[in-house]
């Protein structure tokens, strides 16, 4: 493998596990987290799992954007 192709994927990997835990992070603080005014209600709590899976949609998103990016210019090195 080459130093600069290990660098691309050591570089995208580091990139996804940051992104992975703090998502994680964010998803158990919000879901232990009591509100400050009590129950919360069925509609909150649906737009709250819709923000989180389009967040996760995102994410995913950025991570194929990167890999085909890097990807590129790891072949226009080669």
């Amino acid at each position: 493998m080459d130093v600069e192709q290990g660098m691309i994927e050591a570089t995208i990997k580091a990139t996804i596990e940051a992104m992975i835990e703090a998502m994680i992070e964010a998803m158990l603080e919000a879901a232990t987290t009591t509100p400050p005014m009590g129950t919360v209600s069925t509609d909150t709590i649906m737009i709250t799992i819709t923000m989180i899976i389009m967040v996760m949609t995102a994410m995913d998103t950025a991570v194929k954007a990167t890999t085909v990016a890097a990807e590129e210019a790891f072949t226009s090195v080669v």
